[in-house]
């Protein structure tokens, strides 16, 4: 999928085309229900990238996790459109000035996060984390 207002190309692996109702896309992911809404976003942004395609306007759609075998129903909500967006803009702002956002402040955050294994912030737990981003990136690791 491609969306030029947003300039994303996406995947997905399952988007259900229920009789006389808009495209219900359903994205799988590994683990637990999230407690962020990183996922949502990611989930909004293929909404917003069919809604283009297809010319029509998407309100809902589900997260499978594939660990807890549970579905969660996620609604494209304005705010959530809005957080979307705002975040596609903030990732390419870092591309684009490679200037590494400040680590996080609540570790366990990390715990959960889907680039736990490319990040590894436990492996660097005598250096400044902050260091260690910056170590990666002069690396050309980032």
């Amino acid at each position: 999928m491609f969306s030029k207002s947003i300039k994303l190309f996406l995947y997905i692996r399952v988007v259900e085309f229920p009789k006389e109702k808009p495209p219900f896309p359903i994205d799988y992911k590994n683990g637990r229900i999230s407690k962020w809404t990183n996922q949502e976003a990611q989930l909004c942004a293929v909404a917003i990238c069919l809604e283009e395609m297809l010319d029509v306007k998407i309100q809902f759609g589900a997260i499978y996790h594939i660990q807890s075998k549970k579905r969660h129903d996620v609604e494209f909500s304005d705010s959530l459109r809005t957080l979307t967006i705002q975040t596609i803009e903030e990732i390419r702002k870092i591309l684009r000035d490679k200037i590494l956002p400040p680590p996080v402040s609540n570790r366990s955050l990390c715990k959960n996060c889907s680039l736990f294994d490319t990040c590894m912030p436990s492996s660097y737990s005598d250096l400044n984390f902050k260091e260690y981003l910056f170590r990666i990136k002069d690396s050309g690791g980032y």
